[in-house]
């Protein structure tokens, strides 16, 4: 590809008189000449600024500044150009004139490039008029810097911030914003490598939405993205067998093949090359029709982290290996399993998974290690994310959604490619988005998989974070049918049988899901052999001391090991070359060497006989965590490196640390070493290491960018909180709080800002302390508490009075934007009070707050927050408005999660209006969203909805299949808790069926887990339901039972629109139990009622409601009475059908029972001619 010459090259020619001078136009196309002469008209220019008209600069190709609507450039001269497109390239931070004049006149003396600079800004002075208000560069002193406001629309700008967005959607409008190379015809030094940068940007994109829409089977968009990559690029061999794949998965084997000798013309006569042995191994395929399997980029390393070279080989458990190795074997084949290795601390846990690392990865499979420590507890995903980023090479290359690579970024941005992670909110009022993270790294993993056989071994799983094991709950589900193996390890004396991973152990067990190994202690002819393989004694010879160790260790290889150990480092027994010297111990002596009573005892007899430093190094380490950074214990010790590197390299000879894989980590050799050390410790002692190495990783982080302080957060306020160090506490543990909530730890986020607030409380009452500052902060502290609070089911009480608080300090500290993040707290609150009005008032005044301090995804979570509630209490067309509000600011800001939460609740409120077809247009429209999002969590959710509309329509088939699908994906994705909403519309589709059977014992289930978690929605009325089946079969009592449950539930939650039809059924039960007069009560009031909602609420199953109303007043000898209800009846029914497009659908509705009651006795009606409206 031709690439400018460089700049010095152009200086040269100057020089010489072949170019022309900086002062002349470098191109001479008509359009441009037209730019030199006289500028517009200053008057003009400053009305176009004054009045904030949208101004476009182009830097795609060539260079423009158009204000629209106007549309007709602006005329600057070259140097103007060129420090506007210097400023915008460096917009990041405020450039001394000296650097943008020397970098834009390199050629120039000093005195002559700023007076170059003087004259260009001059001439945008002329042509903008002057510095002020609009003006797009901030003049401050001797620096400028590019400041537009956001009636400055700059292409590049735009560009790289749809990219940083990663969507498929902002991707594509990203790519299509590159209309050209980056200022195309200027060959500045300054330009040529941000070109470059941008051109590889633009590939990149592009090959990352071929690859998405491949995955969507969208090959023709996926083609003509690919041939866009090629023409970018057109030596890359990748892209090229992308093209070939392509043609081919649409089965056009020639224009595969043509595709195949185009590329190898292209590196023949470009580089003399023949194609890449994978182009070639393709192109056979293709020719031979064999199955195509994509190109796999480098692995990385298999060996697991943390292996050591040459360990000692497995002795007494051959039977749990086999079985392990048989596991392996089987997930090879693509039926991924679980398997759990459970045992007391030092049984050989560890060893035994190594041992099936170092065979599946002789076996050609892929190897990754997490491990958790007591730190993870206050760290969600650690092990998680060390699996992630063992494998960051193979990820970066890997099939992942884009959609997945931006959810990972929250986690690992470093892994994925993503310096910076856009912030995001509170999710918008999503089911859990924890899903959506859930899902993400369970595809990262499957990626994974389809490159080559994955074995993920998470180790002392009993020190994880609950969110690690709720992950591993939402991933076991899912491992048959991939080439996946979990393995996860703990420590029986650190659980008990109402731990979270026990549970899902014994879960999984009961449904054959897990390969379950609990390691005994060895046996005594397992512990001989131990003892010769380490001392290379004979067997007759270390069979005295073996029985010893066996009684004195229970068994315990690891305490037996630390015996070993200690023996000889005190010199105990003599060791030459590896081997225990036999004439020097002799066998009575073994059996009467003295054992110390415990392993603690032992390790500590160990510590002893280490030097003085290497002995406070080692306490320091195990403060720091079982894996530490040698700089951060280096310097809570004060020392230099030559007195640390002593006591480390002392501390690995004598086996108590190793290297890890980490860049300048360490660990210890085994947990145990570390607790035990540890444990040693007073508390006093403790918490003053804990201080010094807090004090440490602050110092650290002091020299990190916020995206890196932001990562070790959580070490810096785990430190502080343990070394009761209040004011670092205070200033770390809400941004660590920040970080967890973002990966929705909430319970771990809420318990580091009740730390904070803790530590404030404390820090106030020093005399120094700055009040002022600190309760401002402490506003965004309770703010954040109030926001995790629903999460984790804190009694509302709590959460009143943190709002509570929150409204005392804002009195006191006024601020516009902290008010609105306090009516949006306010606004749940209300909500789960069940006072709605007031909710939806307070969210709407919070959404509109947040507009004005443009906050769109603040106002688009207020103005959804309100739709909610307006929807609960049956306000549905102000719901619909509000969601359509709110719909659109989540579309301005790329977040499709909550794009199809708001169509969701456009369609709820259309379908509590009648509207159903309307409703399902937007219900396809978020299914069709969350599928290309692959967001299972919001094509759950959207089956249900269109289960709920199926059902309105009686249509039992429909029903059933979409909530079947909806309680499959929430089962998938591990929300247990809402997979039995779908339930209700499975009971529905059994009733339609005539099943009633099966629709009795489904809806009971549905009633029974509404109840337990006082779903009040679902449980009314699944309870109506069963009334209804109840009175069907006769069953008055009962049915009398339920109804009078459901009205009641319906009643305190405020569903005005439900009630309507429970007072009807009350009415009918009345009538059957031959109480016509009672009867009339209840269907009189379900009518008063169902006249108040007016036309803002479709009361469902409207024509059943007021044919009800007509039994009952027939009932009462009301004729007239009921034959008007009879005829409303039928025209309400005629409204519904008219809706209907499908003629089969609207057939089998009419068909059914209810509805053919409903059109006889309108027919009866008109055939007696006795009834005549008035």
């Amino acid at each position: 590809m031709a690439r400018c010459p460089a700049r010095s090259t152009v200086a040269r020619r100057r020089r010489q008189g072949i170019e022309p001078s900086s002062t002349q136009p470098r191109c001479t196309s008509s359009i441009q000449q037209t730019y030199y002469g006289v500028s517009l008209a200053t008057g003009l220019c400053r009305l176009l600024i004054e009045s904030l008209v949208a101004m476009r600069i182009t830097l795609f190709e060539r260079f423009s500044i158009v204000p629209t609507p106007n549309e007709q450039p602006l005329r600057l001269r070259t140097r103007a150009q060129r420090v506007v497109a210097y400023l915008v390239l460096r917009r990041d931070r405020p450039l001394p004139r000296e650097q943008v004049a020397f970098a834009l006149w390199p050629d120039a003396t000093e005195e002559s490039a700023l007076a170059s600079l003087r004259r260009a800004l001059n001439d945008l002075r002329a042509a903008l008029g002057p510095v002020g208000a609009g003006w797009p560069i901030a003049v401050a002193g001797s620096e400028l810097r590019w400041e537009a406001q956001q009636n400055w629309i700059v292409d590049l700008i735009e560009y790289e911030r749809l990219i940083a967005r990663g969507t498929p959607a902002a991707l594509h409008a990203a790519v299509e914003l590159h209309t050209g190379a980056l200022l195309a015809d200027w060959d500045d030094e300054w330009v040529v490598p941000e070109r470059e940068r941008i051109h590889t940007v633009q590939v990149a994109a592009l090959r990352e939405l071929a690859n998405h829409h491949r995955a969507l089977g969208a090959l023709e968009t996926a083609l003509a993205l690919t041939r866009r990559g090629i023409q970018l690029d057109p030596l890359s061999e990748s892209d090229h067998r992308a093209l070939m794949e392509l043609h081919a998965l649409r089965g056009d084997r020639a224009a595969a093949l043509s595709a195949y000798e185009r590329l190898r013309a292209v590196l023949h006569d470009e580089l003399g090359v023949e194609p890449m042995p994978e182009t070639e191994a393709l192109r056979q395929a293709i020719v031979s029709g064999a199955p195509l399997l994509r190109g796999a980029p480098p692995a990385p390393p298999t060996r697991p982290a943390g292996q050591a070279q040459g360990s000692l080989g497995i002795v007494g458990r051959d039977a749990e290996l086999r079985r392990l190795t048989a596991a392996w074997d089987t997930a090879v084949t693509g039926d991924g399993t679980f398997a759990v290795m459970s045992g007391e601390a030092g049984i050989g846990k560890s060893r035994l998974a190594r041992a099936l690392a170092e065979h599946a990865a002789q076996h050609g499979g892929l190897v990754l290690t997490g491990q958790c420590y007591r730190l993870e507890q206050s760290l969600p995903y650690q092990p998680v994310t060390e699996m992630l980023r063992a494998a960051a090479s193979a990820l970066r290359h890997a099939d992942l959604a884009p959609a997945h690579r931006a959810t990972l970024g929250r986690l690992a941005p470093d892994v994925v490619g993503i310096i910076d992670p856009e912030p995001t909110g509170d999710d918008g009022g999503a089911i859990d988005p924890r899903g959506q993270l859930f899902e993400a790294l369970l595809q990262a993993f499957l990626a994974l998989a389809r490159i080559q056989p994955l074995l993920l071994l998470i180790e002392d799983l009993h020190n994880a974070a609950d969110a690690t094991i709720d992950w591993l709950a939402y991933i076991v589900p899912q491992l048959p049918g991939h080439r996946v193996m979990v393995v996860a390890t703990y420590r029986t004396d650190e659980t008990n049988v109402s731990h979270a991973l026990v549970r899902l152990q014994r879960r999984h067990e009961r449904e054959n899901r897990v390969t379950v190994i609990s390691l005994p202690p060895l046996s005594s002819a397992a512990m001989r052999e131990l003892v010769v393989a380490l001392s290379r004694l004979s067997p007759e010879d270390a069979q005295p001391l073996a029985e010893r160790l066996h009684r004195a260790t229970a068994g315990n290889p690891f305490f037996m090991h630390e015996i070993l150990r200690g023996l000889e480092e005190s010199g105990q027994v003599a060791v030459s070359a590896g081997r225990w010297d036999r004439s020097s111990v002799d066998t009575g002596t073994l059996a009467e060497l003295p054992l110390p009573a415990s392993l603690r005892a032992t390790i500590a007899a160990r510590v002893q006989r280490l030097s003085e430093t290497a002995r406070t190094f080692l306490i320091a380490a195990a403060v720091a965590g079982r894996t530490f950074r040698y700089d951060i214990v280096r310097d809570a010790g004060d020392w230099n490196d030559e007195r640390a590197l002593d006591a480390l390299e002392e501390l690995i000879a004598r086996n108590f640390i190793t290297a890890a894989d980490n860049d300048g980590g360490f660990t210890f050799s085994h947990e145990l070493v570390c607790d035990a050390v540890y444990a040693d410790l007073s508390s006093p002692r403790r918490a003053y290491w804990h201080q010094r190495i807090a004090d440490a990783w602050v110092r650290a982080a002091e020299r990190l960018s916020p995206a890196q302080q932001a990562q070790v957060a959580g070490q810096i306020a785990f430190h502080a909180i343990a070394g009761k160090r209040d004011e670092i506490t205070f200033r770390w543990a809400p941004l660590a709080a920040e970080c967890d909530a973002r990966l929705y730890s909430y319970g771990s986020a809420l318990r580091l800002l009740e730390a904070a607030s803790a530590a404030f409380e404390r820090l106030r009452q020093q005399p120094d302390f700055d009040s002022a500052s600190g309760e401002r902060r402490m506003i965004d502290i309770l703010l954040q508490q109030s926001a995790l609070m629903p999460h984790v089911g804190r009694p509302l009480e709590e959460h009143g009075s943190v709002l509570q608080q929150v409204a005392e300090l804002l009195a006191r500290y006024p601020d516009d934007r902290r008010q609105a993040r306090f009516e949006l707290r306010q606004s749940d609150y209300l909500a789960d009070q069940r006072r709605y009005e007031q909710a939806a008032r307070t969210a709407i005044v919070a959404a509109e707050r947040c507009k004005a301090n443009s906050d769109p995804r603040g106002a688009a979570e207020g103005f959804y927050q309100a739709g909610k509630s307006w929807l609960t209490v049956g306000r549905n067309r102000e719901a619909s408005g509000l969601f359509q509000q709110s719909r659109a600011l989540y579309q301005s800001i790329g977040d499709v999660t909550g794009d199809v939460l708001c169509l969701s609740g456009i369609a709820w409120a259309h379908m509590n209006l009648g509207e159903v077809e309307i409703a399902m247009q937007r219900l396809q429209d978020a299914l069709t969203l969350s599928e290309r999002q692959a967001d299972k969590a919001g094509m759950a959710r959207t089956c249900y909805s269109l289960a709920a509309a199926w059902a309105a329509y009686y249509n039992p088939e429909r029903t059933m299949h979409f909530a079947e699908r909806a309680a499959a994906l929430y089962r998938e994705i591990g929300f247990a808790w809402t997979a039995y909403r779908p339930l209700l519309f499975i009971g529905i589709g059994h009733m339609l069926r005539g099943d009633l059977e099966h629709s009795a014992a489904v809806l009971q289930q549905v009633v029974d887990e509404a109840h337990a978690i006082e779903d009040s929605w679902l449980e009314g009325w699944g309870a109506q339901l069963l009334g209804r089946l109840a009175l069907e079969a006769g069953d008055l009592p009962r049915a009398e039972h339920l109804f009078q449950s459901a009205l009641a539930l319906r009643r305190g939650s405020g569903e005005s629109q439900n009630q309507i039809m429970d007072l009807v059924w009350h009415g009918r039960l009345r009538l059957a139990q031959g109480r016509p007069q009672e009867a009339r009560v209840y269907t009189e009031q379900a009518m008063e009622q169902l006249a108040a909602l007016g036309d803002d609420v479709f009361v469902w199953e409207l024509p059943d409601v007021l044919s009800g109303h007509a039994e009952v007043l027939e009932a009462n000898g009301d004729w007239d009475g009921a034959q008007r209800y009879k005829l409303l009846a039928h025209h309400a029914l005629q409204t519904f059908v008219a809706q209907m497009g499908d003629p089969d659908v609207k057939a089998q509705y009419l068909s059914l029972r209810t509805n053919q009651r409903v059109i006889a006795a309108a027919a009866s009606v008109s055939a007696s001619g006795s009834y005549h409206a008035e």
